[in-house]
């Protein structure tokens, strides 16, 4: 299955790219890209859907995994 990227509206967050294959998710804050490894399919999704992805990554990906 091919990688996904969106670009959220989010103040700080320029970009999340997710590979199912790998459940790898690249977050690009400020040019920086910060790599999580083993993020679930089911976080991903949410992710995509979170009214605030900026706070979603906050509270649920970073320092998680």
């Amino acid at each position: 299955m091919a990688s996904e990227t969106i670009t959220p509206a989010s103040s700080w967050i320029n970009e999340f790219t997710y590979d199912p294959d790998t459940y790898t998710l690249v977050v690009r804050i400020a040019g920086k890209a910060h790599t999580h490894d083993g993020v679930p399919q089911s976080v991903w999704d949410e992710l995509k859907n979170a009214g605030s992805p900026g706070q979603f990554y906050t509270r649920n990906i970073k320092g998680q995994f």
